[in-house]
């Protein structure tokens, strides 16, 4: 699995997720698409809800995003332990334009809470992008 990563991720940390990934073979769980582009995003703070760790959601529509069995999926109010990174897969069928685009693409975007310590996902959201 290529994960791109911003340039403020240590390439050791890179490799740690990536290590992840593959032992929880989250590629077998991602909707199957033409394109996935997969990308760390960032370090999360230990103690930040999970709804706010993912940082895509309000806190108010949060518990309506569903999760991405069998992977991990935390309850709105658990707060995020130390070693934490956000890790975003678009799953892209088509690209898609305009104002009415959040995303941009047609497919599904899945925000996943990697915890380095635990050595697993932690939590995993899904949602439809139009």
């Amino acid at each position: 699995m290529i994960l791109e990563r911003r340039p403020d991720i240590p390439e050791y940390v890179a490799g740690r997720v990536s290590e992840i990934l593959e032992a929880e073979q989250v590629g077998r769980f991602l909707p199957p698409t033409p394109d996935r582009r997969i990308r760390i995003e960032a370090m999360v703070p230990a103690g930040l809800p999970v709804a706010a760790a993912h940082g895509n959601w309000r806190r108010s529509r949060f518990p309506k995003v569903p999760g991405l069995p069998p992977l991990a999926c935390q309850a709105p109010d658990t707060v995020t332990p130390h070693g934490v990174v956000r890790v975003v897969c678009e799953c892209v069928v088509a690209p898609s334009g305009g104002m009415s685009s959040y995303y941009g693409f047609e497919g599904w975007f899945v925000s996943l809470l990697v915890c380095i310590p635990e050595g697993c996902v932690w939590d995993a959201r899904v949602e439809e992008a139009r």
